[in-house]
Parts: structure tokens; C-alpha cells; sequence
């Protein structure tokens, strides 16, 4: 058996997509509006059904996805994670599971709050049209996969800052700022990840400062998934990075429910925040091929693949592709999008 993540990168690339954006008829053939996923899609576009959408290789490791509503995606390649990274097994049977991959006994940090209007992160919880809403059985879980993530990534800014800075992911939270809020996002009429995201925007979650991480109560229609997540190519060490709130449009990632360890939630969330770009070192299809990494893509093809390069489990391995809180001078992620940079408006760094 084998599990995959994919995540999507790069909403609101009208630019770069053309027609596809004032066009999405150039993708979808037609649609009956009764059943939004009935799609029909055009020469040169297939239809994939845990995105909901039609899709087309771009040839570069990435699809351009147009959603039944009209708005076009990119996404990453779907990225094989074998299921050694959840058990001591196969390849890895000489690290113990605990220590690769902790969940259960991972420890947690309460992540920092912020306001509306503010840049941070939102949790949702979705169900299926006709379905039970488990959302009061299900909250503590979902707090607990976020303030595991949360640790991860503190104590990864900890590590490549030798200590010298602290750091929380930003989070609407309860009313007594004490938990990660976890909001109801609306009931799906089908699996797929356009659909979540529709019927989220549909019920007020747009800000255009919000990152919505969606945990959804079902399993990805295709069974090949972990989840999707939004993210945008941009490489540049500026504020105002469109992974940064630069774009002025709200993202969102999607976890299915058998994915629901901290992991998965935290990987679709790098990849909002602009994780991994093409350009950075060790960087392939949006994921890196060094092992032990949240962002790992087993299977990749990379010809350097590296499964075994740091002994834990870790936010950037290597400290030189995507996060790190004190880069050298000159180095890669120091002169490009860094998401360990104090700038990142959703990971208060201090």
C-alpha cells in the first residue's frame, strides 16, 4: 500500500495561465450544474478526481487545474509517500517509528493567536452532505495534530537559530485564546478538493489575509491521498511574497481523514507558505528528495535521493531549501523566499 500527498501550488496565477482564467471553457466542456463534478473536459485536459477539476501536465512536474467554478490552480505532481514513513518497516526498519515519525507521544505547543484582519492560519473541520458532523468528537484530535505541528516548527527554529529565536504558527483561536479554533466549514457534496474549497468560500471563509487548513471527515475519493494544499511560485525574499498574503486572496489545504497526524496538516501548510520552490537546492515537483523531511517525496525520481539523511523527522533537513531561521551569509535561503524568515506574517518568530 501506498499513500500520497500532492499539493497544489500557485492560486491566482491568471498571469502566467492566460485564457485559462476569463476561458475556463477551454478546459471544461461542460458541466451540469446539478452535480458540479459531472465535468467533461476538453482535448488536452483529463479529469482528476480527488482534485474535482480538469488537468493538464504542464510537463514541468506541475498540472494546471482549472476547478468547476471557473478558478485556476497549479499543482504539484502527486508525490508517493511510502508507507515506511508510518511504521518501522521495509527500508527503514532500522529507525524506530517513534523517533522517524512521532504522532501520538509527539509533544505539543500551544500556537500563538491572532485577530480578524490579521494574517494567521484557520482550521475547519468538513463533512459529507448526509453524513454525521463529528466536530465536537473530533476537535481535541485536530487541536492536537496543530500544536504537535506547531512544536515542529519551534523547535526547528530553535535548532538552526542555536537557540537564540522562538516561534508559534499563527492561528484564529477560541474566545480565551487557550486553543486553536476549529470551525465548521460547511458539509461537501463530494470528495474532492475543489469541492471543500468551494463550499468553504461559499460560507465566509475567504479573508484574504486567512490560510484555511481544512481537515476533512472522509477519505480521499481516489484513495491514493493524503491531501492538496495551495501555493504560489515565487522565490523571492520580499515581504510582500505572494505565499505572504501577497496575493490578496485567501488559500486553503485539505487533509483526508486517514491523515489526521500532525504530518500531513503541517506539509499542506509549508506548501501555503510557499513550500518548496523549484529553484531552491534539493527542491523537486514542490517537495524535497531528501528523506525524513516533512516535505519528502519518495519515489520523486530524483537521481540524489536521499531517504535517510537526517535521523528524525524534520522541517528541512538540510537547512537549505525552504526553512531556516538563521541562513548564512550568501546562502540560498538567504537570498530567496525563506519561510524560517522573520518577515513570514504567519509563524510569529521572535
Amino acid at each position: 500500500m501506498r499513500r500520497r500527498f500532492a499539493a497544489a501550488s500557485a492560486l491566482g496565477l491568471a498571469a502566467l495561465l492566460g485564457g485559462l482564467v476569463n476561458g475556463s471553457a477551454s478546459a471544461i466542456d461542460a458541466l451540469d450544474k446539478k452535480n458540479p463534478e459531472s465535468i467533461e473536459c476538453t482535448d488536452g485536459y483529463e479529469f482528476h478526481e480527488s482534485l474535482g477539476a480538469c488537468t493538464s501536465d504542464n510537463g514541468d512536474g506541475t498540472w494546471s487545474v482549472v476547478f468547476p467554478d471557473g478558478s485556476v490552480h497549479s499543482v504539484a505532481e502527486p508525490a508517493p509517500i511510502d508507507e515506511s514513513q508510518f511504521v518501522a518497516s521495509g527500508e527503514f526498519a532500522t529507525v524506530a517509528a517513534a523517533a522517524r515519525y512521532p504522532d501520538i507521544n509527539a509533544p505539543e505547543r500551544m500556537t500563538a493567536c491572532r485577530d480578524t484582519g490579521q494574517y494567521r492560519f484557520v482550521a475547519l473541520y468538513m463533512n459529507r452532505q448526509g453524513h454525521a458532523n463529528n466536530l465536537t468528537t473530533v476537535r481535541t484530535q485536530i487541536r492536537k495534530a496543530l500544536k504537535r505541528a506547531n512544536y515542529l516548527v519551534h523547535d526547528e527554529t530553535q535548532r538552526s537559530s542555536n537557540n537564540n529565536k522562538k516561534a508559534n504558527l499563527d492561528f484564529r483561536c477560541n474566545p480565551e485564546n487557550t486553543q486553536p479554533a476549529v470551525r465548521y466549514g460547511g458539509a461537501v457534496p463530494t470528495r474532492s478538493f475543489a469541492q471543500a474549497v468551494t463550499v468553504a468560500k461559499a460560507n465566509g471563509f475567504n479573508h484574504p489575509r486567512e490560510k484555511y487548513v481544512i481537515f476533512g471527515d472522509y477519505l480521499d475519493p481516489q484513495g491514493s491521498y493524503c491531501g492538496w494544499g495551495d501555493s504560489t511560485a515565487d522565490d523571492r525574499r520580499i515581504v510582500n511574497n505572494k505565499n505572504n498574503g501577497g496575493t490578496g486572496s485567501s488559500t486553503y489545504a485539505l487533509t483526508f481523514k486517514n491523515c489526521w497526524d500532525w504530518r500531513t496538516p503541517l506539509h499542506e501548510m509549508i506548501h501555503m507558505l510557499g513550500g518548496v520552490q523549484s529553484s531552491a537546492p534539493e527542491a523537486i515537483s514542490g517537495h524535497t528528495h531528501v528523506g525524513s523531511d516533512v516535505m519528502y517525496a519518495s519515489g520523486n525520481g530524483h537521481p540524489n535521493d536521499e531517504p535517510d539523511q537526517c535521523a528524525h523527522m524534520r522541517l528541512d533537513c538540510g537547512k537549505n531549501t525552504y526553512f531556516d531561521a538563521n541562513p548564512s551569509a550568501g546562502s540560498y535561503l538567504a537570498t530567496h523566499w525563506n519561510i524560517g524568515w522573520d518577515a513570514n506574517r504567519y509563524i510569529n518568530i521572535y
